[in-house]
């Protein structure tokens, strides 16, 4: 397989058109299309930002005799693709939606209604008479620990790819 096929495979694999690969890699569209049409090869100062984009290596890019089943293990073990790192944001954002929306509901419902709790001679109103009264301070505590955990997927996503950016 050659470098061109690879190259079309993997950018179409991650739903690019060349202008969005050439935008990532600071070419020209002219540039993938050559590099696709097999007329160029990409300079070396290319070629390991385009693999690290796509999560193989440049050996293998530019390996023949190396096949798509050979890419699958290294891909694996070299890390996070965009389709990957996409998931991981957008399952973090979801997480940390569903958290948000818990707390702001257990504190709209804690200030619109006029509750009044009294337990041991200590009286409670607003958002702590809410929770004792209907008894929900498992809710608090798993609308936080949602927050906590989508908001900690997103930013161990931005260290992630800060780590892993191309030179």
């Amino acid at each position: 397989m050659t470098f061109s096929e690879k190259l079309i495979r993997l950018r179409r694999r991650e739903g690019l058109s060349q202008e969005g690969l050439a935008e990532i890699l600071g070419v020209s569209r002219q540039a993938v299309s050559r590099w696709e049409q097999g007329t160029t090869l990409p300079d070396g100062g290319k070629l390991l930002p385009c693999a690290r984009h796509f999560g193989v290596t440049v050996d293998w890019l530019l390996d023949e005799e190396q096949g798509w089943e050979a890419q699958r293990g290294e891909s694996v073990a070299r890390g996070m693709n965009i389709h990957q790192q996409d998931m991981v944001r957008t399952l973090s954002g979801v997480v940390l939606s569903v958290g948000v929306v818990v707390l702001l509901t257990i504190l709209i419902e804690g200030t619109s209604l006029n509750i009044r709790v009294s337990e041991d001679g200590r009286s409670y109103t607003g958002i702590a008479a809410f929770v004792r009264y209907y008894h929900v301070e498992w809710l608090v505590a798993v609308g936080a620990a949602l927050v906590l955990l989508g908001a900690a997927g997103l930013i161990w996503l931005k260290l992630w790819r800060w780590w892993h950016r191309t030179p």
